[in-house]
């Protein structure tokens, strides 16, 4: 998210550029966070961004098989069962098999380091995913495009 904002002329930096690995805790107290805040505001942002993942299930579910209808012919593998069977089942009938489904449920906000208000928030569900780089890659261009809808981030002019 934040390589496609720079791209798009708006100044933007990742969190752990700003935090070092092992200062966020999970269980942060006001102080603590106030320090986070401090820090954010030092870098002179006007936004935070944060992505969380919600949920992630994964179910097995079985596809069965198909069978296909052929047309008839006229000559062919008649002399006997052996022969029929074993040259017209690979053609009419495909086996069925496993797959593995899986289902990502993600929560974007839009804070103001200022006031700490949340001005935006939106909750996405992607199943199946093929390739992670080009999920990113769309999932920031949907959320950077609902942004600059609800007036909250300004790619034109930039």
């Amino acid at each position: 998210m934040a390589y496609e904002l720079q791209a798009l002329g708006i100044e933007s930096t990742t969190s752990l550029s700003v935090f070092q690995p092992g200062m966020i805790k999970k269980d942060l107290d006001d102080k603590q966070r106030e320090l986070m805040l401090e820090k954010i505001r030092e870098e002179g942002c006007d936004g935070i961004i944060t992505i969380t993942l919600l949920k992630e299930s994964s179910e097995a579910r079985y596809v069965p098989g198909s069978p296909h209808v052929m047309p008839a012919i006229r000559y062919g593998f008649y002399g006997g069962f052996n022969t029929y069977y074993n040259y017209y089942h690979p053609i009419v009938s495909s086996p069925g098999y496993y797959t593995q489904d899986k289902q990502y449920f993600l929560e974007t906000n839009f804070y103001d380091p200022q006031t700490k208000d949340l001005l935006w928030t939106a909750q996405t569900e992607t199943y199946n995913p093929t390739n992670l780089d080009s999920f990113a890659e769309e999932f920031t261009q949907v959320i950077l495009a609902k942004l600059k809808n609800e007036g909250l981030i300004d790619i034109d002019n930039n």
